[in-house]
């Protein structure tokens, strides 16, 4: 898993990427599912970390042109991948004990989150990056009212995220519901 470390000197380009070698998967508890579901669930919310990471940043590259934070936003979906496949192996492990429909329900929960944050991770680098690297190479700006317009818009997308990460963590339908 990575971890990020941001020297809060305002230069992107002096972020350090830091391989962390802990991870919340525990095989020891991995045939005691409720436990084992709760690590899953723990690594998940790295997963969302990273990603919450890459949705703040990515629009900062519809402004300006910025091939370092480009090639460390790829490197930050490298690791949501990786996060992606040991946590569905995880997953998949738990299976293979008997679980009550209790925790069939939430492995599968578990199961579809990930799956959706390494989608967003890909479109924030097979989409987004291109697109605004498009923009910048052309040389065109954002008029100041659709900058605001796509700023917030951003804003909206990075609030529903969280939202959405809060419901998987809680299981609060009242929060469930701003989502809609």
């Amino acid at each position: 898993t990575l971890a990020i470390a941001t020297l809060n000197t305002g230069k992107k380009d002096q972020e350090e990427i830091v391989h962390d070698v802990t991870t919340a998967l525990d095989r020891t508890v991995i045939h005691t599912p409720r436990l084992a579901l709760a690590s899953a669930t723990r690594e998940i919310l790295r997963m969302s970390e990273t990603i919450d990471t890459m949705l703040r940043r990515v629009i900062d590259l519809y402004d300006s042109s910025d091939k370092a934070e480009q090639r460390a936003l790829a490197r930050l979906d490298d690791s949501v991948d990786s996060s992606h496949m040991e946590i569905k192996h995880y997953l998949a492990e738990i299976t293979r004990d008997a679980l009550t429909d209790e925790e069939s329900v939430r492995c599968l929960e578990l199961t579809e989150a990930c799956i959706k944050l390494e989608h967003v991770g890909d479109i924030i680098t097979k989409t987004l990056i291109p697109h605004a690297a498009k923009i910048q190479n052309k040389n065109l700006k954002f008029s100041d009212q659709g900058w605001i317009e796509l700023t917030e818009l951003h804003g909206h997308v990075v609030v529903n995220a969280q939202l959405a990460l809060n419901v998987l963590i809680s299981g609060d339908l009242a929060t469930a519901r701003q989502l809609v």
